[in-house]
Protein backbone atom coordinates (compact mmCIF):
# COMPACT_ATOMS: atom_id res chain seq x y z
CA UNK A 1 0.00 0.00 0.00
CA UNK A 2 1.33 3.61 -0.75
CA UNK A 3 0.84 6.71 1.17
CA UNK A 4 -2.04 7.77 -1.05
CA UNK A 5 -3.68 4.99 -0.38
CA UNK A 6 -3.53 4.51 3.08
CA UNK A 7 -4.01 8.21 3.48
CA UNK A 8 -7.53 7.04 1.96
CA UNK A 9 -8.09 4.68 4.34
CA UNK A 10 -7.43 6.77 6.91
CA UNK A 11 -10.15 9.63 6.31
CA UNK A 12 -12.61 6.45 6.34
CA UNK A 13 -11.67 5.50 9.72
CA UNK A 14 -13.89 6.80 12.76
CA UNK A 15 -12.50 9.31 14.89
CA UNK A 16 -9.52 10.35 12.83
CA UNK A 17 -9.45 13.60 11.30
CA UNK A 18 -6.86 16.55 10.17
CA UNK A 19 -5.27 17.23 14.00
CA UNK A 20 -5.20 13.11 14.48
CA UNK A 21 -3.45 12.53 11.29
CA UNK A 22 -1.04 15.16 11.63
CA UNK A 23 -0.44 13.67 15.43
CA UNK A 24 0.25 10.38 13.77
CA UNK A 25 2.19 11.62 11.08
CA UNK A 26 4.59 12.82 13.74
CA UNK A 27 4.58 9.80 15.58
CA UNK A 28 4.95 7.42 12.80
CA UNK A 29 6.77 9.49 9.51
CA UNK A 30 4.40 8.01 7.36
CA UNK A 31 0.75 6.91 6.39
CA UNK A 32 1.21 3.16 5.92
CA UNK A 33 2.72 2.78 9.38
CA UNK A 34 0.03 4.25 11.15
CA UNK A 35 -2.31 1.70 9.68
CA UNK A 36 0.15 -1.49 10.72
CA UNK A 37 1.18 0.17 13.57
CA UNK A 38 -0.67 -1.81 16.84
CA UNK A 39 -3.37 -0.79 19.26
CA UNK A 40 -0.56 -0.62 22.20
CA UNK A 41 1.60 1.95 20.06
CA UNK A 42 -1.53 4.08 18.79
CA UNK A 43 -2.30 4.52 22.10
CA UNK A 44 1.04 6.10 22.73
CA UNK A 45 0.40 9.40 20.64
CA UNK A 46 -0.73 12.26 22.65
CA UNK A 47 -5.04 12.54 22.13
CA UNK A 48 -5.44 8.75 20.64
CA UNK A 49 -7.48 7.00 22.93
CA UNK A 50 -8.49 3.53 23.39
CA UNK A 51 -11.49 3.63 20.79
CA UNK A 52 -9.90 5.82 18.33
CA UNK A 53 -6.75 3.50 18.78
CA UNK A 54 -9.10 0.34 18.30
CA UNK A 55 -10.31 1.81 14.93
CA UNK A 56 -7.38 2.20 13.44
CA UNK A 57 -5.49 -1.28 14.54
CA UNK A 58 -8.71 -2.76 12.87
CA UNK A 59 -8.99 -0.71 10.26
CA UNK A 60 -8.99 -3.26 7.94
CA UNK A 61 -12.58 -5.19 9.43
CA UNK A 62 -14.66 -1.95 8.40
CA UNK A 63 -13.29 -0.72 5.72
CA UNK A 64 -13.49 -1.52 1.80
CA UNK A 65 -9.96 0.42 0.69
CA UNK A 66 -10.24 -1.10 -3.05
CA UNK A 67 -13.94 -0.78 -2.98
CA UNK A 68 -13.14 2.92 -2.27
CA UNK A 69 -10.52 3.06 -4.80
CA UNK A 70 -12.67 1.84 -7.84
CA UNK A 71 -15.13 4.33 -6.77
CA UNK A 72 -13.01 7.12 -7.17
CA UNK A 73 -11.25 5.49 -10.38
CA UNK A 74 -14.97 4.97 -11.40
CA UNK A 75 -16.64 8.76 -10.85
CA UNK A 76 -13.36 9.71 -12.96
CA UNK A 77 -11.83 11.86 -10.09
CA UNK A 78 -8.24 11.62 -8.35
CA UNK A 79 -7.12 11.01 -4.96
CA UNK A 80 -5.36 14.53 -3.75
CA UNK A 81 -2.86 15.17 -0.72
CA UNK A 82 -1.06 18.04 0.71
CA UNK A 83 1.76 16.65 -1.07
CA UNK A 84 0.19 17.39 -4.82
CA UNK A 85 1.21 20.29 -6.69
CA UNK A 86 -2.62 20.11 -7.68
CA UNK A 87 -3.98 20.50 -3.99
CA UNK A 88 -5.95 23.71 -4.34
CA UNK A 89 -3.93 26.43 -2.82
CA UNK A 90 -6.37 28.35 -0.91
CA UNK A 91 -7.75 25.35 0.61
CA UNK A 92 -3.91 24.92 2.03
CA UNK A 93 -4.92 27.83 4.03
CA UNK A 94 -7.85 27.14 5.84
CA UNK A 95 -7.69 25.83 9.52
CA UNK A 96 -6.79 22.07 9.64
CA UNK A 97 -7.16 21.22 5.79
CA UNK A 98 -7.84 17.91 4.68
CA UNK A 99 -4.92 15.61 4.09
CA UNK A 100 -6.36 13.97 1.12
CA UNK A 101 -9.65 14.56 -0.92
CA UNK A 102 -10.78 12.92 -3.96
CA UNK A 103 -11.43 15.26 -6.82
CA UNK A 104 -11.08 16.13 -10.91
CA UNK A 105 -8.19 17.79 -12.02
Amino acid sequence: MDSREALVALNMIDHVGPVRVRQLLEQFGNAPAILSASKQQLMRVRGIGEETAECIANWEKSIDLAGELKRITDYGCHVLTQADDEYPELLRQIYDPPFVFCGTI
